[in-house]
């Protein structure tokens, strides 16, 4: 590959270092294929799965590593023209996002996962993605979910997390996923073990790359528990049996997400009660579809020590006292209570507020690419919109890590060097 890019012959590469190829190319003398042994030049034997006979010619070879590190070959063949009978029909492939495959007669090819998706185009796209209430959100939420059916989608989409956490300097990460969605609601075939196969695969991997952490909290979906009016227990005993069998691989907390209204949280606590005593956090959505009275039972029954949004808090005094006294955390997400009409504009929204009362609060991104923000947007928000200064950006992002579920040791070591970092900005001034 580094030939390539020289301009020089292809053959077989020059290797520098562990982990310094993602691609390298192989011409005809480089290589041989016979049965599943392929020989390449320099290198000698690997084994190789073909997905389809080689009826033609091969030219060239292309060796390229996906996003968890796993290798695939490329085989560039050429062969001589023939004549399809009218009887039957050739594929062609559109690599862009808005088509996939069709027919040599136009007709496209059935169950591609983008049909799912209420358009193709941009515009048509970004009005689907204004959300005109919290159920539209789900909806939203559960048809791009529907998107991903495998292990290895699952690991890309991680992955890619982790390239943006690097991109935006974050360091750790706790991510709520809702392992139920994909292994009962959505008939995809997935087991909890391909799942959390998928989780690891993308979150080594851009350890290694990107030299990131991301831990998980397993929530359960609410709503699904009162489908027929009285409380069903088991989504949560089966997203229970789910995050203890993650503990070894990530996951760190047990939360309860979802529309609030007509889902209150005191019928989860037999499950939060069993999580406590495992070890994982408790950790919440309240407060954000519904008002006090849903944080007072996130609080009083599921012994949470974190509550996703939680901003409702400021209608009840005794409540914000509660909450400063025990020190529970807020995890806000100011652009989300926007879109989610939670509150009309940001001048509205009660982040300083809370801050000044002394509660531990800490600045969220809730879900990032479907309000079209990013962690590093929210900090910039309380800065224009709230006036918050250097200091107070790094006082609330200390906040993060002292709450988050992250080891013992790995939480030292993260909070060392956010100190370190800190007392090195010359230029922080309040």
């Amino acid at each position: 590959f580094r030939r390539l890019k020289l301009a020089e012959d292809p053959g077989f590469p020059r290797f520098k270092g562990r982990g310094l190829y993602d691609s390298f190319t192989f011409k005809q003398s480089g290589f041989k294929l016979i049965g599943d042994k392929l020989t390449l030049s320099k290198l000698g034997d690997v084994a190789i799965k073909l997905h389809r006979p080689i009826c033609a010619t091969v030219k060239t070879l292309t060796i390229q590593r996906d996003a968890v590190g796993n290798f695939y070959a490329c085989f560039s063949c050429e062969c001589e023209p023939t004549s399809l009978e009218p009887t039957h029909k050739s594929v062609g492939i559109d690599l862009g996002l808005t088509t996939f495959a069709y027919f040599s007669d136009g007709a496209k090819i059935k169950r591609q996962r983008l049909d799912a998706l209420p358009a193709t185009d941009l515009a048509g796209l970004r009005r689907w993605f204004t959300f005109t209430d919290f159920p539209h959100f789900i909806q939203i939420y559960l048809t791009i979910s529907d998107l991903l059916r495998t292990p290895d989608d699952f690991a890309l989409i991680v992955y890619a997390c982790g390239a943006d956490m690097a991109a935006q300097n974050i360091r750790y990460r706790e991510l709520t996923f809702t392992p139920f969605t994909h292994t009962d609601l959505q008939d995809k075939n997935l087991t909890i073990d391909a799942l959390l196969q998928g989780l690891e695969a993308g979150r080594v991997q851009a350890q290694r790359d990107f030299g990131v952490e991301m831990r998980w909290v397993f929530d359960i979906p609410r709503n699904v528990s009162f489908r027929k009016g009285s409380y069903d227990p088991y989504p949560a005993e089966r997203t229970l049996a789910y995050a203890l069998a993650g503990q070894t691989q990530g996951v760190v907390g047990f939360g309860l997400g979802g529309f609030e209204v007509g889902a209150p949280p005191e019928p989860f606590a037999h499950a939060f009660d069993a999580a406590i005593a495992a070890g994982l956090l408790s950790v919440p959505h309240a407060g954000e579809t519904m008002g006090a009275a849903s944080i007072w039972g996130a609080v009083n029954q599921l012994q949470a020590v974190r509550i996703g949004h939680g901003v409702r808090a400021i209608e009840d005094a005794n409540l914000l006292a509660l909450l400063h006294e025990r020190q529970i955390v807020l995890e806000i997400n100011p652009t989300s209570n926007v879109c989610l009409h939670v509150y009309r504009r940001l001048a509205e929204h009660p982040f300083p507020h809370l801050d000044r009362m002394g509660l531990l609060v800490t600045v969220n991104s809730d879900d990032p690419p479907l309000f079209n923000t990013n962690l590093c947007q929210e900090y910039a928000l309380l800065a224009t919109e709230f006036g918050y200064g250097p200091l107070d950006l790094a006082r609330i992002a200390r906040n993060a890590f002292v709450a988050s579920g992250a080891p013992p040791a790995l939480k030292q070591q993260l909070l060392d060097d956010f100190d370190r970092w800190l007392a090195e900005q010359t230029v922080i001034a309040p």
